[in-house]
């Protein structure tokens, strides 16, 4: 990580831009935010190891200067109704708060699911994320909202119409709502991660 990072720091058109450090190894996530030009992104850091963890990761984070993204989980597992997901937003925005985040620097991803899958507990999975993205606009100002768009078509695997088809009406109703997206088709209009 430290190698690569390093590399594509030398490179102006690649280093201009912020750097988001995906892994699920602390270490190497930690090797990418002090390798990083500028203020990285991290993806991601949770609730799921409670409390006194999530706080001292947010630290270390903070300290080095890096935004986060928070996934919406907990020491309950992943939060798949609009009740859950805004709980443990609310509860990460508190402590992030604590210590010292701005709201601009919190990205909460609270969970697109996947729904069409013929389990009826699965039918309201994008209704409950775009609740939520509207909820945490309102009562968590300032922050922004991400999610993995493609999940929310799984069922429709190897069926690329019906799958851009669907996100094309996620999108819009979850814009609407207050997702951040960053893409040349919608401008820049706020902060996304998308794929097909």
């Amino acid at each position: 990580m430290e190698s690569f990072l390093r590399y594509l720091s030398s490179e102006p058109a690649i280093a201009r831009v912020p750097f988001m450090i995906d892994s699920s190894d602390w270490n190497t996530i930690l090797a990418g935010v002090k390798n990083s030009p500028g203020r990285p992104i991290v993806n991601s850091i949770s609730l799921k190891d409670g409390e006194d963890e999530f706080v001292r990761r947010a630290t270390e984070l903070f300290d080095l200067g890096a935004s986060v993204i928070v996934m919406a989980f907990d020491e309950e597992g992943q939060a798949t109704t609009f009740q859950r997901k805004t709980e443990i937003c609310s509860r990460a925005y508190k402590l992030l708060a604590d210590i010292g985040f701005a709201p601009s620097d919190i990205i909460f991803d609270c969970n697109i699911l996947t729904v069409a899958t013929g389990m009826k507990e699965h039918d309201s999975y994008a209704a409950d994320f775009i609740k939520a993205v509207r909820w945490i606009k309102k009562n968590l100002p300032g922050v922004k909202t991400s999610g993995g768009v493609s999940n929310l078509s799984f069922a429709f695997r190897g069926n690329n119409s019906v799958r851009r088809a669907m996100h094309s009406v996620f999108l819009y109703h979850a814009i609407s709502a207050g997702l951040y997206v960053r893409d040349s088709f919608y401008q820049e209009k706020q902060f996304f991660r998308c794929g097909l």
